[in-house]
């Protein structure tokens, strides 16, 4: 069979495809394996004593090489019940908030600050401390470029991981960078928004900002 000069650069293509969706199985598959491993590791955390508080510490759920990180404070009951980050009427209110964006919530990956599932008031910068390197090992496998911190608590955990350069970050609806490739939004926690309509109209407004520049 006669091959044309024409026909060159369609194969040339078709193999560097071929290359480039082998090169990004192999990094979905990393992450998926290192997202696994450090479930069990969360899982079978005792460091601090809001483990007893809980079924049991909560890892994250969704895309492991999303573009988008939503970081929650801490797991509701029904999330500590059901056993799944982001379960029930926050999870529910997110999907819809996407939905009228037309953002797929399948292409983000959400997880809480701190792990187990507590009264809000008893979280402490013990517990944040705690929870910090697990964090910091969700976001060094994820490699968001963007982060939807959600509750001053999600705020007050980032800047421990690493100090932001721009503090007025803990005023709701500031949008600043975090380190070198990552932006941050910052928006009430959902479990307050839900509450008030005033929040609930801000963290409406933080979620078009993520379209906005999730979208650039």
């Amino acid at each position: 069979m006669n091959h044309t000069l024409d026909n060159s650069p369609t194969f040339h293509s078709l193999g560097e495809q071929h290359k480039q969706d082998e090169l990004f199985q192999e990094y979905l598959d990393k992450a998926i394996a290192e997202t696994l491993a450090l479930a069990k590791k969360i899982q079978g955390c005792r460091i601090c004593n809001l483990q007893g508080l809980c079924n049991k510490p909560l890892p994250g759920a969704g895309y492991p090489l999303a573009d988008v990180l939503l970081l929650k404070e801490i797991p509701t009951a029904l999330e500590d019940a059901e056993k799944v980050a982001f379960f029930g009427e926050i999870g529910e209110v997110l999907k819809n908030g996407f939905d009228k964006l037309d953002l797929d919530i399948t292409d983000v990956y959400g997880t809480n600050t701190v792990k187990c599932s507590a009264p809000l008031k008893k979280i402490t910068e013990m517990h944040i401390r705690a929870c910090k390197e697990h964090l910091k090992m969700e976001i060094k496998i994820l490699q968001p470029k963007i982060i939807l911190a959600m509750g001053k608590i999600s705020i007050i955990a980032l800047d421990k991981i690493m100090p932001f350069k721009d503090k007025s970050c803990f005023q709701p609806g500031k949008v600043t960078r975090w380190g070198e490739n990552i932006i941050v939004i910052t928006t009430h926690d959902p479990q307050k928004a839900l509450k008030e309509p005033a929040l609930k109209r801000e963290f409406w407004a933080a979620l078009k900002t993520l379209k906005r520049l999730w979208q650039k």
